[in-house]
């Protein structure tokens, strides 16, 4: 039933339109053909002959012509309230088209579009004969049947749209982080040895140790004196701001790199011999230094 009110409302506005030179869109604007306008006698079959001199005027506050609903009303035998009603749901729907960015067409006069800058925008159309119309009176419109709308709480929300492109980048992090985890893991915290195969005193080995047989003398020695390992960060900012951290608690703290993304956090001890109680229970940060040479 709506479908066929638009229908006779499209004929009737070009009818109306090509007769009087003039038809107001309600809450849209105004078409005017000016003095210029011509209209050929005859187009044949496949000949398109576009509308010239047909200017439209934007204005939201356009009302409804009251001659217009007068001639539908004589055309389709409906009282004028009808017919009025008619007219305004069929602008209605139309403007609801044009506000969520379709065009609003009109076959034989032209459509209208909405611009970035929320005013609307026209754009003429191609001659289409009266006597052509009439015998058609069933053709479909150009506009889109409308899409209902649903309360804003009955609205199913949609999941965020996933960047393929960061979800690898971030998958390459994670698999680099594990790399140069596995080669510290790796070259630096075996049992017992360290680079070079010197001894390291660990955390490890004094923990495997009975806590009877620990013995405070026993000595630590590396030629030319060795670094004592007291943490370590992933990158050299990182590394660099916890040794000054360290420093400013009295600490001689240094930074070493032993890969691209693994700094180690260390203090320097000149002396080549020194006592497991004097630096493997001493706790820095918590936890317990590892030990290798300068």
């Amino acid at each position: 039933m709506l479908k066929n009110i638009q229908v006779n409302i499209e004929l009737l506005l070009r009818q109306y339109l090509y007769n009087h030179k003039i038809i107001t869109f309600p809450g849209i604007g105004k078409l005017v053909f000016g003095s210029n306008a011509q209209f050929p006698e005859s187009v044949e079959k496949g000949e398109a002959f576009p509308l010239q001199d047909l200017n439209f005027t934007y204005n939201l506050n356009e009302e409804i012509d009251k001659d217009f609903v007068a001639f539908v009303s004589s055309q389709t035998g409906k009282i004028k309230p009808l017919a009025a009603a008619d007219v305004e749901s069929y602008f209605m729907l139309s403007k609801q088209f044009i506000n969520i960015g379709k065009s609003f067409v009109v076959e034989g006069i032209g459509s209208v579009d909405k611009q970035d800058n929320g005013t609307f925008a026209f754009t003429p159309g191609y001659f289409l004969p009266i006597s052509e119309a009439s015998a058609a009176p069933h053709k479909p419109l150009k506009i889109r049947e409308a899409v209902p709308v649903l309360p804003k709480g009955n609205t199913k929300p949609q999941p965020p749209a996933i960047n393929k492109k960061w979800v690898l980048m971030a998958i390459a992090g994670i698999a680099f982080l594990l790399i140069a985890w596995a080669v510290y893991a790796f070259v630096f915290s075996k049992k017992g040895t360290g680079p070079g195969g010197n001894t390291i005193v660990t955390k490890d080995s004094v923990a495997s140790t009975p806590k009877d047989s620990v013995d405070n003398n026993t000595k630590v020695s590396f030629t030319g004196g060795f670094k004592a390992i007291v943490d370590q960060r992933f990158t050299r900012l990182a590394a660099d701001l916890r040794a000054a951290k360290l420093r400013s608690f009295g600490h001689d703290a240094q930074v070493d790199s032993i890969t691209p993304t693994t700094f180690l956090i260390y203090i320097p001890v000149k002396d080549t011999t020194v006592s497991v109680d004097t630096l493997q229970l001493t706790r820095i940060n918590g936890k317990r230094p590892k030990f290798i040479p300068m």
